[in-house]
């Protein structure tokens, strides 16, 4: 339900609210596993990983880049982070962190795009 309101402006807030929710319920404190495994098969729900990507996307739609900022930086989602730093128009931490991933990794050709994009370079 999340994933379709946060697309129509009536209902943005309501699908922030829901997932803030969701995100606040896994922060808590967890369900012992063996409370959880009689629903292993039953409900299909998305690795944390994955709710915490979209909470991300949520905020940066209501337009709360800054709060999904730590939420990318902790799951390592280097994309979005940079989008997130191009958005409140961080332009030196964003080719920072591209050069420096472009260290540990030098052949990703998504970097080195991102590394153009955000120098204006077309090389």
């Amino acid at each position: 339900v999340v994933r379709r309101e946060r697309t129509r402006a009536k209902t943005k807030e309501r699908a922030l609210l829901r997932m803030e929710n969701i995100v606040e319920s896994l922060q808590a404190s967890p369900t012992p596993v063996h409370k959880r495994i009689s629903y292993a098969f039953t409900v299909w729900f998305p690795p944390h990983v994955l709710l915490y990507k979209e909470w991300g996307e949520v905020l940066i739609s209501c337009g709360c880049v800054g709060q999904a900022l730590p939420t990318f930086e902790a799951l390592e989602i280097w994309d979005n982070l940079i989008m997130c730093y191009e958005l409140l128009e961080k332009q030196g931490q964003a080719v920072a962190l591209v050069k420096s991933r472009l260290e540990s990794k030098p052949n990703d050709p998504r970097l080195w795009c991102a590394l153009g994009d955000l120098l204006r370079e077309d090389e």
